[in-house]
């Protein structure tokens, strides 16, 4: 019933409750009381009806208005005590309704954001969600297949699957929509994460397929570069050799550093002179970074030793030094400095790798363009990188992360953009150790025309292997694979020891160990290896090898190594 006919039916009861008054008056008059009450009894009856009937259509209507209210209550209240966000917008794409779920999201209250486009869109999103907006005002609807990237107050950039629906009027028109968001963003980041473990694990892969390769290019050149040290004797020809054998080591490291991130294996730690890194770090730098780019140095001479592997922590430099560079396109001051430090309590608690004690501190420093306060916190991620993509791999920091967290370091960060960012590096530190001295060429071990038998399917390595073993003592027999050394044992009962790779055709190192130990039990034996698949080397655990040398081993290490194994007493049976 509407209010039109309500007015009606009250002004009908009214006149003809006049009306009634006049004829009861009337009645009375000319018939008397008695006749009067009649009429007007019949008369209130014939009201009462009528007001029976219109109290009816009262309640009827508020009974409806009643039911309409309480709709409006509980979708209110649904609206309010969802856990997603969700917000509806007038025709014109104005926040008319934003619910709690949506504040405690997005950060703005919905007095903030009434009668405002949504804030949480940003601006390289605002086309994007406008053509939404006028596609679901449209009459279109959106069933939760978009994925929208939305920022909140405090600047946290989040990812949402959106579903939204148009609102209907009286007459059908679309007057408004309404949105509602799914916070997706840790899904989003877990498949990330899943993404970049699949790119490690094919790096892995792939480094691991190609290292023995690169290692065995490399052994002569490490090999090759002391021999010819002795026939060249000019100043020239000997900076040339130190070139080709520092550039030999630099490939080694950098297939090593690859491994180590790819597969996580483990390096020997031994006490280490950093200075020699960083005056090292600071002749490449010189040789081959811009012009433009000043260096500036301070080394005490008194800096304690660290335990570290020298090949990472110079790994660690050489990334820090190169962002540095990256960020001086135009050139700049690069400042590199070193000292000693006691960490205390306090720095100790703040960062989840640190102790207390006795630290060298490196500072890479440079006047470039800054790290962006959004990026700070995601600069050692891997794969991260703001740099392009022919530019940089966004593994840099990454590996120096995770080698800091293997020696026991950290780090702090300040940046400021326009101005230059600051990394300290922290490294505990062994106060009193004393770094050993690198024996020289004069002082190499040599042999006492022991045979050695080298087993190795690279007619460059053998051949090298001769010459170096031969010029410090040895007697050397060569074989370049398995069947051909066991053809040799038999007529040469002078060996001592085999020196050997594991891959190679025919047979593989592993299947010649095993027979030469049926053959020769206590013979020695030192593996010779550019391998690094850990399912091949496992398999050598129980064949008790009595030495292990990885391709490129700097000729210092593979000497004194053979004579260790030499004076060594032989494995028991």
């Amino acid at each position: 019933m509407n209010d039109d006919s309500l007015e009606q039916r009250v002004k009908a009861a009214c006149q003809r409750l006049e009306g009634l008054r006049r004829q009861v008056a009337a009645a009375a008059l000319a018939t008397g009381t008695k006749i009067g009450l009649d009429a007007l009894g019949a008369g209130l009856e014939e009201i009462q009806n009528l007001l029976i009937a219109l109290l009816q259509g009262i309640i009827e209507r508020k009974q409806a208005e009643l039911a309409t209210q309480e709709a409006k209550d509980r979708l209110q209240t649904i609206f309010q005590a969802s856990l997603l966000p969700i917000i509806v917008l007038d025709p014109r794409g104005l926040v008319r309704m934003w619910n709690a779920a949506a504040e405690k999201t997005f950060g703005w209250s919905a007095a903030e954001v009434a009668e405002h486009e949504p804030p949480f869109v940003p601006p390289a999103e605002r086309d994007d969600h406008r053509l939404w907006t006028a596609r679901v005002l449209g009459g279109e609807t959106l069933h939760g297949g978009d994925l929208k990237r939305c920022q909140t107050k405090d600047g946290a950039t989040l990812e949402f699957m959106l579903s939204a629906a148009p609102l209907h009027g009286p007459g059908g028109e679309v007057n408004g929509l309404a949105a509602m968001y799914l916070d997706i963003t840790e899904k989003v980041n877990l498949e990330a994460q899943l993404l970049r473990a699949q790119r490690v694990e094919s790096i892995g892969h792939l480094a691991g397929g190609i290292a023995h390769d690169l290692n065995n290019i490399l052994s002569p050149m490490m090999m090759a570069a002391p021999i010819l040290r002795d026939e060249i004797k000019t100043p020239a020809g000997q900076a040339l050799l130190k070139a080709i054998e520092n550039g030999a080591k630099r490939g080694a490291d950098i297939v090593k550093q690859v491994l180590g991130f790819a597969r996580g294996l483990k390096a020997d730690k031994v006490p280490v002179q950093t200075r020699h890194l960083l005056r090292e770090t600071v002749e490449i730098m010189q040789q081959t970074f811009p012009k433009s780019i000043r260096v500036k140095i301070n080394f005490p001479r008194e800096l304690w030793l660290v335990e570290g592997n020298s090949t990472h922590l110079h790994q660690v430099l050489m990334n820090l030094c190169i962002n540095a560079r990256d960020a001086m396109p135009d050139g700049g001051t690069l400042t590199l400095l070193a000292a000693n430090h006691e960490v205390d309590a306090a720095l100790a608690s703040q960062k989840p790798n640190a102790h207390a004690g006795p630290h060298v501190v490196w500072t890479v420093a440079d006047t470039g363009t800054g790290i962006a306060p959004e990026n700070l916190g995601q600069i050692f991620e891997p794969f991260f990188t703001t740099k392009p993509v022919d530019r940089g791999s966004g593994l840099g920091l990454h590996t120096v992360a995770t080698i800091l967290r293997h020696h026991g370091g950290f780090t702090q960060v300040q940046s400021q953009v326009g101005q230059g960012t600051t990394f300290k590096v922290f490294l505990p530190a062994l106060p009193e150790a004393q770094s050993a001295e690198v024996p020289s060429d004069a002082a190499l071990p040599r042999g006492h025309d022991q045979c050695i038998l080298v087993v190795d399917d690279e007619d460059n390595i053998r051949t090298l292997l001769r010459t170096l073993l031969e010029r410090h003592g040895y007697r050397v027999v060569l074989a370049g694979s398995g069947p051909e050394a066991l053809a040799l044992w038999p007529h040469h009962p002078e060996i001592q020891l085999v020196i050997m790779d594991l891959m190679m055709p025919g047979m593989s190192g592993v299947q010649l160990i095993k027979t030469l130990r049926e053959i020769s039990p206590k013979m020695k034996v030192v593996v010779n290896t550019g391998v690094t698949d850990a399912n091949l080397l496992a398999e050598l655990a129980p064949l008790q090898v009595d030495a292990m040398l990885s391709k490129p081993a700097e000729t210092a290490h593979l000497l004194a190594t053979l004579e260790k194994t030499l004076a060594a007493k032989p494995n028991p049976v």
